[in-house]
């Protein structure tokens, strides 16, 4: 029994860690884009709209 449920977390495991490796590859992929875009917006903004985001996610999910 103690085996079997040993064996379940090492599976789980391995899954987990795939999809954090493919949850890389993906932010990877994305940064190249959002990297180039962010030097010609300005920081200030993009701070701003992640203030924005949060506040406006916080008060959804409160409702």
């Amino acid at each position: 029994k103690e085996q079997r449920e040993r064996e379940r977390e090492r599976c789980c495991h391995r899954k987990g860690m795939m999809n954090i490796q493919a949850l890389k590859r993906i932010v990877k992929d994305f940064r190249q884009p959002i990297i180039s875009s962010l030097s010609k917006v300005s920081y200030h903004s993009i701070i701003l709209f992640t203030l924005f985001a949060s506040l406006f996610l916080f008060t959804f999910y409160k409702i």
